[in-house]
């Protein structure tokens, strides 16, 4: 079976949202110049690009029209080199990563760029599109699980944000504790009765 292997990486550093050095810079241009960087250092001419695959969870703004496609352009790729993208929520690079793996293990690209990226400072804030945001049926059918609908306001809430922190460090290791998880979800729980958020304990004592 052929194999693919990464030859070389690159990245920006990580800026704080809203204050940082990259909050008014726009998402093409910053994954453009990572890209950039990783063709220069795998040594290789642009034009043996095949595809390029960002990911990106919340895709609005300048990073809501096709970021692989736009963000290869800034990186001074051939306009014949394709580009797509990814949302997979709180994983959507390491799919992207994945996906372009794939693409040169089954569909015989020779070479493929994988990455991710993500503007907070320039897609979360007060211009964010939420017209229609929410579908009710997908609440509904939802309602006992571990998504949650939570409000913008309630996020800021520092105690909220560590209790739902603390269950998701518990739902990552290899032996978490069923007793551990409930005592956390019902703290939550009972946070809702001051916030007026729907979220329900996902599962039935």
């Amino acid at each position: 079976m052929k194999e693919a292997v990464i030859v070389s990486t690159a990245r920006t550093p990580i800026g704080k949202a809203y204050r940082g050095a990259f909050n008014n810079t726009e998402s093409p241009t910053m994954g453009g110049h990572a890209i950039r960087e990783a063709v220069k250092r795998a040594g290789i001419e642009p034009e043996e690009v095949d595809d390029v695959i960002m990911g990106c969870a919340v895709q609005q703004g300048t990073s809501g029209f096709n970021i692989g496609r736009t963000a290869g352009i800034v990186a001074g790729l051939p306009i014949t080199v394709s580009g797509m993208s990814i949302d997979r929520q709180c994983s959507s690079g390491m799919m992207a990563i994945a996906t372009a793996a794939k693409q040169i293990i089954h569909d015989g690209m020779p070479i493929v760029v994988g990455g991710g990226l993500e503007s907070i400072s320039l897609v979360q804030n007060e211009h964010q599109n939420q017209f229609r945001a929410i579908d009710p049926n997908v609440l509904e059918r939802y309602r006992t699980s571990m998504h949650c609908k939570v409000s913008r306001e309630l996020l800021r809430d520092r105690r909220m944000v560590n209790l739902m922190m603390k269950l998701s460090r518990c739902l990552l290791q290899k032996s978490f504790s069923i007793r551990k998880m409930k005592t956390l979800s019902r703290k939550m729980f009972c946070w809702k009765k001051t916030k007026a958020i729907d979220l329900a304990p996902p599962w039935k004592d």
